[in-house]
């Protein structure tokens, strides 16, 4: 089931216009890889957010899990920061 909705999220996704978004599957459907621009008037503006989605093997009926992975760049001039990973 998992991946007959996989394939059916990459077809609508093909559809979307997605602005400065980018989202994709790597070589694994259970792994992808998305890039979210900073928002425009913020201190992200110009910044460039890395996630990584994880999509469990009983997928939809299970929650995907994301993470950041990194902030390529922003406004304050900071290339390649880390962001702290949560405590909890």
């Amino acid at each position: 089931m998992a991946l007959k909705r996989i394939h059916k999220e990459i077809a609508d996704i093909k559809k979307e216009d997605l602005g400065g978004m980018t989202i994709e599957p790597t070589d694994n459907l259970f792994l992808w890889n998305a890039s979210i621009p900073g928002q425009e008037g913020s201190p992200y503006e110009g910044g460039l957010f890395r996630l990584e989605i994880h999509l469990p093997h009983d997928y939809p009926c299970v929650a995907t899990v994301s993470t950041i992975q990194k902030l390529l760049t922003f406004r304050y001039g900071l290339p390649d920061f880390q962001l702290p990973r949560s405590s909890s």
